[in-house]
Parts: C-alpha cells; sequence; structure tokens
C-alpha cells in the first residue's frame, strides 16, 4: 500500500496545475492541500479492498458458523483477520 500513496504522489506532484498556490497570496498549493486526502484515501481502500475476499471465502467453508459458536465478539474476531494484512510488514513472513 505504500508503494501506491508514493506513486500517486509522484503522479500528482508532477503536474503543473498543483504546482500553483492554492489561491492568491497563499504559500499552500494545490498538492500541499491534497497530501492529507491521498494519505486517508490509500488507508481507507487498505481494508476496502483486502476484507471482502476473504470473507466470502470463510463464509462458503463454514468458518463463520464456526466463530459464532466462541464466547468471543466478532469485532474481535474481525480484527484478528484484518491484523497481519494491515501490521507490520517485516518479519520470517514478510519477503523481505
Amino acid at each position: 500500500m505504500p508503494r501506491v500513496l508514493i506513486l500517486s504522489l509522484i503522479i500528482f506532484g508532477s503536474i503543473p496545475a498543483m504546482r500553483r498556490p492554492l489561491h492568491a497570496g497563499s504559500d499552500l498549493t494545490v498538492f500541499q492541500s491534497y497530501i492529507p486526502v491521498l494519505i486517508c484515501l490509500s488507508l481507507a481502500l487498505l481494508p476496502l479492498i483486502s476484507l471482502p475476499i476473504p470473507l466470502v471465502t470463510h463464509r462458503q467453508l463454514g468458518v463463520l458458523r464456526r466463530f459464532a459458536t466462541t464466547p468471543a465478539p466478532p469485532s474481535w474476531l474481525l480484527a484478528a483477520r484484518q491484523a497481519p494484512v494491515q501490521g507490520p510488514r517485516s518479519g520470517p513472513w514478510s519477503g523481505t
């Protein structure tokens, strides 16, 4: 995901119109005002892209029905499921 963010920052930063001031007398450029938007968008898209396919697979295999019998709340199980996806990218299984 950081690659997408860096690539989008490079692309948007290379557009000449993005380097103009936001309005007259401002030191803030259009590009600088869009950096928080790009960061939030890339962080919001991560779960939207990585969550549906595993959930559908778990539903087809009956894993979700088995999860329903555990005493843990569903939100904990969902968070535990997403932790490997959104966690740190270093370690023996990261490939780095």
